[in-house]
């Protein structure tokens, strides 16, 4: 390709960059917008209510294992153990209620990335290398 059909194709790519949208691309992207507000509350909602279930299941566990192994009261930790699964059930409705609920957008329903805990090792020697210290910021 010669200089001039390669600066002629760019200035055609410029021009169009600076156009401005049509109205239709204006409105379906206003529109996007409107929508994933609208769905934001209710998604809010549901997935509080998901965190509350699991919250609740996570405190009937504990208090079963305590009576259990702690309180050694068989008792009382059948009675947790069974209320734990009433907390189960719930669970398991509150997320097949937030599955029927429409995402806001993508980064809600995606998992949160897990976050190393290695990054805050400190060397215990001053005489590690450079390349040691590197590598382990870098893990």
């Amino acid at each position: 390709m010669s200089a001039g059909v390669k600066t002629k194709a760019l200035a055609a790519f410029v021009q169009q960059c600076l156009d401005p949208l049509p109205d239709a691309v204006l409105i379906d992207t206003h529109h996007n917008q409107l929508m994933r507000q609208a769905r934001r509350l209710p998604w809010r909602k549901a997935d509080a209510v998901t965190s509350l279930a699991r919250a609740e299941t996570a405190y009937w566990q504990e208090k079963s294992i305590h009576a259990m192994y702690v309180l050694e009261d068989e008792d009382r930790s059948s009675a947790y153990s069974d209320k734990r699964m009433i907390s189960v059930d719930r669970s398991r409705q509150a997320v097949a209620d937030q599955i029927r609920v429409p995402a806001p957008d993508l980064l809600a329903v995606q998992k949160p990335q897990r976050t190393d805990t290695c990054r805050s090792v400190r060397m215990k020697s001053p005489s590690s290398s450079r390349r040691t210290r590197r590598f382990l910021q870098r893990i």
